[in-house]
Formats: C-alpha cells, sequence, structure tokens
C-alpha cells in the first residue's frame, strides 16, 4: 500500500479525489486523497500561483509517516496563471501536449524533498469536462439533483451533452475553452442552477471510473502512473 496526497485547486476536485476515485485506488494498493491547496477552508477565485502549491507539496512531504508518500496537483490548464513553469510556452505546443507540457515543466522545478515521488496532473480543461465522459448516467443524475426531474427533459438534455461529444469527435479534451463553450458554459447552459461542488461531484459519484478514465485520456494517464508505484 504507498499513500499518495494530491494539492487540489478546488472544492469540487478534492471532493471528486476523495469520494470518486480513492474508493476506487484503495483496492489497487493506493491510500488516495485530495487537500484543497493552501488553509483548510479557504479558497481564493481562480488558481493560486505556483509557489502556493510548492509550499503544501513541500510540507506534506514532510509530514509522511514510515509508508513511502507520493504527492500531487490536480488542476486545470485552462485559465492557470502564466507564471505556473511551463504554462506561457505550452501553447506552442498541440493541444493534447499542453497539459503534459506543463507537468513536465513543475517535474523539473520540483523541490528535492519531493521531486522522486511527484505526480502532477494539469487536465487540460475544466473538471465539468469529466461530465462528459458518460453522459447517460451524468445527464440523469444532475436532472435529478436539481429538482426538476422529468423523463422527456432528462432525455434531451442527455442528448445535448451526447451533440457536444460528438461534435468533438468524442474526446472529453477537445471541447474548447472560449469564455461561452467552455465545458463549464455548457453544462450550464443545459442545466439552469447547476453547481459543480453539488450537482458535479455527485453525478461523478454515480460513473463507473473505469468508464471515466476510457474516455478521459488526462485522467487514465495520471491514475496508470500512480497505480504503476505499488
Amino acid at each position: 500500500m504507498i499513500d499518495f496526497l494530491t494539492v487540489c485547486e478546488g472544492h469540487s476536485e478534492s471532493d471528486f479525489c476523495n469520494q470518486v476515485l480513492r474508493p476506487s485506488l484503495y483496492p489497487r494498493g493506493v491510500d488516495f486523497a485530495g487537500k484543497l491547496v493552501g488553509k483548510p477552508n479557504r479558497k481564493l477565485p481562480g488558481i493560486a500561483g505556483w509557489a502556493r502549491y510548492q509550499a503544501d507539496l513541500k510540507r506534506i512531504a514532510a509530514e509522511a509517516n514510515q509508508r513511502k508518500r507520493y504527492v500531487g496537483v490536480l488542476v486545470d490548464y485552462y485559465r492557470m496563471p502564466l507564471g505556473w513553469p511551463g504554462r506561457r510556452t505550452a501553447s506552442d505546443q498541440t493541444l493534447k501536449q499542453r497539459g503534459i507540457h506543463v507537468e513536465e515543466e513543475l517535474k523539473r522545478v520540483a523541490d528535492e524533498s519531493y521531486r522522486d515521488s511527484f505526480i502532477p496532473c494539469v487536465q487540460l480543461h475544466e473538471f465539468e469536462s469529466l461530465l462528459f465522459c458518460d453522459p447517460d448516467t451524468t445527464g440523469l443524475a444532475m436532472s435529478m439533483g436539481l429538482g426538476d426531474f422529468n423523463e422527456i427533459s432528462c432525455a434531451a438534455s442527455v442528448e445535448q451533452m451526447r451533440v457536444i461529444i460528438r461534435d468533438c469527435g468524442s474526446d472529453v479534451e477537445q471541447i474548447n475553452d472560449h469564455v461561452t463553450t467552455n465545458p463549464a458554459a455548457r453544462v450550464q447552459r443545459i442545466f439552469p442552477g447547476f453547481s459543480k461542488p453539488v450537482q458535479g461531484v455527485n453525478a461523478l459519484i454515480e460513473c463507473d471510473v473505469d468508464l471515466l478514465r476510457q474516455n478521459c485520456v488526462w485522467l487514465d494517464r495520471w491514475l496508470t502512473a500512480i497505480e504503476a508505484c505499488v
């Protein structure tokens, strides 16, 4: 059993780690958990600077018990501050390589206290892109969670999600980052009143993690790297 703790940019990401990924990874030998960056219960708007994350990583690496502790970050490339390592030069990469490019730069500049046990994850788009991995499940869960469920409206909402996926070549990372067409904006338009920390996380709890991995390249790449450490 290995110990893995990842620093997350927001409450939704940390809840996703603890409520969705943790139960899936524990039987595979990974005691996995996510924590919000910075002080407990404090979340500043947007993604904090890299220095704040690095300070957390150094601290939690130093707190490791007798088990081997691995550390990570879970953040998104979309709206990441340009001061993050690799962020400015990532735009020269292909779309699929941008998150990987930042991950490699983060590992390159990692402090020696955690460098050998650091597995970062930079998802290309927002957390909401995960909701498009399994629209039948998430669409139903979000419709019911918003309290206005009926079969006709639910079916229509799910179909809208399917159309978006088809238009993006069945690749959730191809949903673009324009202010009106990014994953969050699309979900909000289909499900008015949607709240990422509530309906978003609850919808993903209903999903099969293996299906999420199958339909989301960045998630599978990250979890595969973590599992290889066991």
